[in-house]
């Protein structure tokens, strides 16, 4: 028996042999060194089946929400980062960086980027409306600029058919609007109020202004108003920039009341108390 025993200790693996700690050692290792070549593995085959796939070559652009003019400044940028249809991989796309670059485009409110297996990535655009012209006086020798509700300023070139909109006039001249910029100015932040108000309000159909000259000298504004509901062409109402919405109630009753007696305003003072009005 006992050279059996000694027979059966030589055959004993070197691990066997070795201290409880190093076995335990050499485990950990073992196990790290499986887990690294399932990374591997992993990797390999990410590459292999998803950014280095021939099947996932960029095969077209769209371009969503945007009019022609921004369609084109997009696809520029999109040039300009080296994003070109047939030549870039839809998965190694830098989408982060892309969108950085169209949000600071003074004309885009929000985009979205999606990638549309197997060929297609998507540009989602919330494009900025502009609601008024800003015309400067002749003095400042500058070109008109839009705005759109939220104070941002936009190019001239925003919107082709900015004609329809209303022009604000009496600027001051030493203002600073710079295109890609929030607008600071109280008495023109007033008159956006008017115009989302208007929007808001049933009463508001009656208001379709054509242009606005502001006033800072005496905070007001003096609004010039197109036929519509009881307004005349041509109708003047005067509206102060301090608290915009509850002057705007209190001009709501004159005008419901002069609806229901079937006349007309051509004149309109909400500087006053009592609100002065002529047919």
């Amino acid at each position: 028996m006992k050279g059996y025993s000694e027979k059966n200790d030589d055959r004993k693996s070197p691990i066997a042999g070795m201290p409880a700690k190093w076995r335990i050692s050499l485990g950990i290792l073992l196990c790290l060194f499986a887990i690294v070549l399932a990374i591997l593995a992993c990797v390999y085959s990410y590459r292999s089946l998803y950014t280095g796939n021939n099947l996932f070559t960029l095969s077209r652009i769209d371009v969503v929400g945007a009019d022609e003019l921004l369609d084109k400044e997009i696809r520029a940028e999109t040039e300009r980062m080296g994003i070109r249809p047939f030549e870039s991989h839809l998965p190694g796309l830098d989408i982060k960086t892309l969108r950085e670059k169209l949000l600071a485009n003074s004309r885009v409110s929000d985009v979205k980027l999606r990638r549309l297996f197997p060929g297609t990535l998507q540009i989602e655009v919330s494009a900025r409306v502009p609601v008024a012209i800003l015309h400067f006086p002749k003095s400042a020798r500058r070109q008109e600029l839009l705005i759109d509700q939220e104070g941002m300023v936009l190019p001239r070139d925003a919107r082709a058919n900015a004609e329809s909109l209303p022009t604000v006039i009496g600027i001051n001249p030493k203002l600073q609007l710079v295109p890609g910029e929030q607008c600071q100015d109280k008495a023109i932040l007033a008159f956006l109020t008017f115009l989302k108000e208007s929007r808001l309000r049933p009463e508001g159909s009656h208001y379709e202004v054509m242009n606005v000259k502001l006033d800072d000298r005496n905070g007001r504004m003096i609004l010039t108003l197109e036929a519509s509901g009881v307004f005349r062409n041509g109708a003047k109402m005067v509206m102060p920039i301090d608290n915009v919405s509850q002057e705007m109630d209190r001009v709501k009753v004159v005008v419901e009341l002069r609806q229901q007696a079937n006349e007309t305003i051509s004149y309109i003072n909400a500087e006053y108390q009592n609100i002065p009005v002529r047919p």
